[in-house]
């Protein structure tokens, strides 16, 4: 862990919370994009795509790197 990401990870009263709520908003809008493009691949990966997209998990960590 780098000393930057040590310091971020200990300091004391940081409210992630605060941030994924005013993402929110985006993260929606974000996800109906993703959502809307689902026609666009091909009926045989169609599944594995929105398995993909029902797994959000990896869009925490650009939420909490935006603040």
């Amino acid at each position: 862990m780098s000393e930057r990401n040590a310091t971020v990870a200990a300091a004391p009263g940081r409210d992630f919370g605060e941030v994924i709520v005013r993402l929110r908003p985006h993260l929606n809008e974000l996800d109906e994009f993703l959502r809307s493009q689902l026609g666009a691949f091909e009926p045989d990966i169609r599944h594995m795509v929105a398995y993909c997209l029902d797994a959000s998990g990896k869009r925490i960590r650009p939420a909490l790197a935006s603040k």
